[in-house]
């Protein structure tokens, strides 16, 4: 499909140069029988021939010599204006080719610069998790105004409507056969992201590890983020090039965009959901008319974890406070790792002890 769309393109193009070359020859033609049968001058020649053969006709030079008549009527009325016609038909049906190419996915984007390329789409539920995906980009700052390229086949009859509404371009391409990095401009992109097809099946790695392994290969300076079924593989796609490993969360496309714009924050949002990682734990209780940096200060130096912020009297949650607040709370959000997981006890002896 893709190279009969290109060898149409190039059957259309041609057809179009040979129509112009054609007209170009009628015209001069005609401006040398207005020169020579009507005595024109060059400029007088070109005006009548161009006002005649796009149908204007202002009138206000006529050929009046039977043969400059003649050679207006074959020239023009017959062959002129019929091919100014057919250069007009070819025209429009090669811009209407090139726009269902580009809708189609076939169209060879070689000169993006700067963008985000996109590689697969989840099988399930794909145009949902890229409109949230999307969403993120386009709410990220240093993400916001990048040009994106979305490489997939799930599409086959063209991106939905909403998806190019947010700026998104679409690639068809079969992703396993690795042969679409000319097209999309990879040496040029700022971030390339790996999806994995299926969230749960092993078999996405292997054909992200390859596509890893064909980007290597390439003059490449771009942020490289993938996504790994199995953990056994983040330390593989480390070495293979990816700046960012994450597992495929479907639910939170917000991860993945993190890793773009931030590589390593992923590594921290992934580890507060695993066991023996670090977690966020409340503790109950009452402080009434305290420095936030003093209890944040007295709370990291006694080893007793990272706080994130507070629950106010009012039961409103605030995170990363001012260090200058002056706060009044009945909970503390604390980061702790799992294995090292304080007590309340020792919580309220800290604040307490807080100056």
């Amino acid at each position: 499909m893709v190279k009969l769309a290109k060898h149409l393109k190039s059957v259309l193009a041609c057809r179009l140069r040979y129509l112009f070359l054609q007209l170009l020859l009628i015209l001069g033609l005609h401006i040398i029988a207005m020169m020579w049968f009507e005595q024109l001058p060059l400029s007088e020649a070109a005006w009548i021939t161009v006002t005649t053969v796009t149908t204007v006709g202002y009138g206000d030079i006529a050929a009046n010599t039977l043969w400059g008549r003649v050679s207006t009527v074959v020239l023009l009325y017959v062959l002129g204006i019929w091919m100014l016609a057919q250069l007009a038909g070819e025209y429009l049906d090669l811009r209407m080719e090139r726009r269902e190419r580009i809708a189609k996915g076939f169209w060879r984007w070689s000169r993006m610069n700067d963008h985000i390329v996109i590689v697969n789409a989840p099988d399930r539920n794909g145009e949902q998790y890229l409109l949230r995906l999307m969403d993120q980009l386009r709410h990220t700052p240093s993400l916001a105004e990048k040009a994106v390229i979305l490489v997939t086949d799930v599409f086959p009859q063209g991106l939905p409507n909403p998806l190019i509404d947010m700026g998104v371009v679409y690639k068809n391409a079969n992703t396993s056969l690795g042969d679409f990095f000319a097209d999309v401009s990879i040496n040029e992109a700022s971030y390339v992201l790996f999806l994995a097809e299926n969230a749960v099946d092993p078999r996405s790695d292997s054909l992200t590890l390859d596509l890893l392994d064909r980007l290597e290969h390439c003059e490449s300076n771009a942020l490289v983020a993938a996504e790994a079924v199995q953990d056994s593989n983040f330390k593989r796609f480390k070495m293979m090039g990816a700046n960012a490993v994450l597992r495929p969360i479907r639910a939170y496309p917000e991860l993945i965009v993190r890793a773009l714009s931030a590589p390593g924050t992923e590594c921290i949002l992934e580890d507060l959901f695993s066991h023996f990682g670090a977690s966020i734990h409340r503790y109950d209780i009452q402080i009434m008319q305290k420095m936030w940096k003093d209890i944040a200060c007295a709370l990291i130096q006694d080893e007793m974890g990272t706080p994130l912020g507070y629950i106010d009297c009012e039961g409103d949650v605030t995170t990363c406070p001012s260090g200058g607040d002056i706060i009044s709370a009945k909970a503390i959000l604390l980061v702790a790792r799992d294995n090292l997981i304080p007590s309340l006890l020792s919580i309220k002896e800290c604040i307490a002890a807080a100056s």
